[in-house]
C-alpha cells in the first residue's frame, strides 16, 4: 500500500532515533521486494506492507535457529540485534500518536487452544507490540472465524468485515496473526464534483460503458 509508505515516511521525518530510521528503511526495502513478488502473479492487489513486516518481526520473539535467521534476512533486520523490538515498539507508539489524522494500529495472535505457547512469548509480544494473545474458540456459535472477524471489524470501525469465510479455521489451524490499520483523514484539496463530466468508459473486458462519470 503506497499510501502507508508515505505515512511511515511522514512519521519518520519527525523522529530523531537512528534505529527508527534504519527500521523504516528496512521495512520499505522489504515492501518493495514483496510487491514485485506479489504483483508478478496478482497485478491487481491492495495490501499493507507494514502489517506484514510488523507481524513477521513480532514472530522473531519466538523464532530460533534457521527460522529466526531466515526471518531476519527476509525482513532486512539482521543488523539490529537486541534493539529490534524496542525500536518497533517506539515506531508503533509514534504511529498511534499521530494527531493530524486518525491513525490506529492493533495486533492480535489467535492460537489453537491445544497449541502450547511459552508465557514469555505472550508477555513479550504484548510488551513490545501490544498484541493480544487469545485462544481460538473452535466450537464457538457462528464458527471460530467470527471471533477473528469481530476483532478486525472492531478495530477498523466496521469498515473491514468478514475477512475469514466459514471453514477457514479448523482443528489443524495452529495460529493466526492479525494486524489492523485504521486511517481516517481528509484530502488537502477536496473533490470538486462540478468539474466532472459524462463520457464513454472502456472497461477491462473490452466493452464500452456509455455516459459514465
Amino acid at each position: 500500500m503506497i499510501v502507508l509508505l508515505f505515512i511511515m515516511s511522514a512519521v519518520h521525518a519527525e523522529l530523531a532515533s537512528a534505529h527508527l530510521h534504519k527500521l523504516t528503511t528496512a521495512s520499505i526495502a522489504f515492501s518493495q521486494k514483496l510487491y514485485k513478488r506479489v504483483a508478478a502473479t496478482e497485478p491487481n492487489i491492495v495490501y499493507s506492507p507494514y502489517s506484514i513486516h510488523s507481524a513477521l518481526t513480532m514472530m522473531l520473539l519466538g523464532a530460533r535457529g534457521d527460522t529466526a535467521a531466515e526471518l531476519r534476512k527476509t525482513l532486512r533486520v539482521t543488523s539490529f540485534g537486541r534493539s529490534l523490538h524496542p525500536t518497533y515498539s517506539e515506531l508503533i507508539s509514534e504511529i498511534n500518536s499521530v494527531t493530524e489524522v486518525e491513525l490506529k494500529t492493533a495486533d492480535a495472535i489467535f492460537v489453537n487452544p491445544y497449541f502450547l505457547v511459552a508465557p514469555h512469548f505472550i508477555q513479550d509480544t504484548y510488551f513490545y507490540y501490544k498484541a493480544l494473545t487469545v485462544n481460538i474458540e473452535l466450537q464457538a456459535t457462528g464458527g471460530p472465524e467470527k471471533q477473528v472477524n469481530d476483532f478486525i471489524a472492531g478495530k477498523t470501525r466496521n469498515i473491514i468485515q468478514d475477512v475469514l469465510s466459514p471453514g477457514s479455521i479448523d482443528s489443524n489451524t495452529a495460529m493466526i496473526l492479525i494486524n489492523t490499520i485504521y486511517f481516517n483523514g481528509t484530502w488537502e484539496q477536496t473533490f470538486n464534483e462540478g468539474r466532472t463530466e459524462l463520457d464513454d468508459f472502456n472497461k477491462l473486458d473490452g466493452t464500452l460503458r456509455k455516459n459514465a462519470v
